[in-house]
């Protein structure tokens, strides 16, 4: 399903943030529905309790956030490259240069 939210009340992506916290996923969790492949229904959905602030206040979490979440991949692509490195070092350092 789409999800539109009232972009007076509410900014997609602090609806996404808040689905991705551990109470939006607590509550995922609580209402997805099956056996082998488990859904969450619209009208679960419905159900979700999200604590809104203003928009203003919506506007700052999303920056920092995103802000984190650019950080965080930085930092996984610097340890890619750390390792990658010493992979190389530790290689030529004990079966010598090719």
């Amino acid at each position: 399903g789409l999800i539109r939210t009232d972009p007076v009340k509410l900014r997609p992506k602090f609806l996404y943030w808040y689905l991705c916290s551990p109470s939006g996923l607590r509550q995922a969790c609580l209402r997805a529905e099956g056996l082998a492949q488990k859904t969450i229904t619209l009208g679960a959905l419905r159900s979700f309790r999200i604590l809104v602030t203003d928009l203003p206040r919506q506007d700052e979490i999303i920056d920092e956030l995103d802000a984190l979440q650019e950080a965080a991949a930085q930092l996984r692509r610097r340890a890619d490259t750390a390792r990658y490195i010493i992979r190389s070092i530790t290689s030529a350092a004990f079966e010598g240069e090719r």
